[in-house]
């Protein structure tokens, strides 16, 4: 056993096999040969003296060794993150780019905002957004993908991110002029809704697997864009709920029709915002700003 010659590098590509489960995927996440990934954990168990994966299977599997060590490599990993966030945050350096995960339903024109407002105060500062629904955004800042998310969608925020509540968004249940739920007199009931598609949006993460939130038919179409949704809605091809900033146009012009239903509040429902972050990692001053600058304009960038 060699454990001296252990790196953080060797632990992270580790972790990702892990989360991968397969080296070819581990290689192009890192933008590495698959030999070398296959190399990294080699060396690794040498170092460790033991064998971390089972490699007779088609997906590579952990040995009882594997995930005996697993929690201890990802400690060490988070501790060393930690160490890095803490020392830059005591440097007062600035970070080079921020990195914001987005839930599909916040108003991207209040973003804009937001962000026109930083590049004023941060010039030097570079921004990488990424846009999802439901856990997807919490599970990027769980990661450290991103260093804030604005969660909307998701039916519940994981203990280890530090969430702050902001004002709801607006929400309806809509349909197509002609769908048969939008020529209806009185409001649907449950029954009566199972008898048509709803279009919900799926999530692409492990967080929620197997559960569902929101969905009040058993017969669904399931997409991970909004916009395809809305599209689809407007088609004709089923009913769904929709952020009312996003269908005012098409409620006015009598391209969608918002839906009367004994199972949705109604006409207008509120999803709550949070803004969040890891509750074990200390930001740097631009997202710091940015948390700061969402809290107190939140009101002020949704009227803009």
């Amino acid at each position: 056993m060699n454990i001296e010659g252990l790196s953080l590098d060797h632990l992270r590509v580790f972790l990702a096999v892990v989360q991968e489960g397969s080296f070819s995927e581990t290689a192009r996440r890192f933008g590495r040969a698959q030999s070398a990934v296959s190399y990294t954990i080699s060396t690794l168990e040498r170092q460790l003296g033991v064998e971390l994966f089972a490699r007779s299977n088609y997906r590579l599997t952990l040995t009882d060794m594997g995930t005996a060590l697993l929690p201890h490599a990802v400690e060490v990993v988070s501790q060393a993150d930690r160490l890095k966030s803490h020392a830059s945050a005591l440097s007062g350096g600035l970070e080079p780019e921020l990195s914001i995960a987005v839930d599909c339903f916040y108003p991207i024109s209040s973003l804009a905002l937001l962000l026109r407002d930083l590049h004023f105060a941060y010039p030097t500062v570079g921004v990488n957004v990424q846009v999802e629904s439901l856990t997807a955004v919490a599970e990027l800042v769980l990661s450290g993908s991103c260093s804030i998310g604005i969660v909307v969608t998701s039916p519940f925020i994981p203990p280890a991110l530090q969430a702050y509540a902001f004002e709801g968004i607006q929400t309806l249940p809509v349909a197509g002029p002609d769908h048969p739920l939008a020529r209806l007199d009185e409001p649907a009931d449950d029954l009566t809704l199972s008898e048509h598609i709803q279009i919900v949006l799926t999530d692409r993460t492990e967080l929620t697997k197997g559960r569902d939130f929101g969905v009040l038919s058993p017969n669904t179409w399931r997409v991970s864009d909004l916009g395809a949704k809305h599209e689809f809605l407007r088609a004709g091809l089923g009913w769904g709920t929709m952020p009312l900033h996003l269908v005012a146009d098409d409620l006015a012009c009598n391209r969608l029709k918002a839906l009367a239903t004994d199972s949705l509040p109604a006409p207008v429902d509120l999803l709550p915002v949070h803004v969040v972050h890891r509750a074990d990692t200390i930001l740097g001053p631009v997202a710091q700003w940015s948390i700061q600058r969402l809290r107190s304009k939140q009101s002020r960038l949704r009227r803009s």
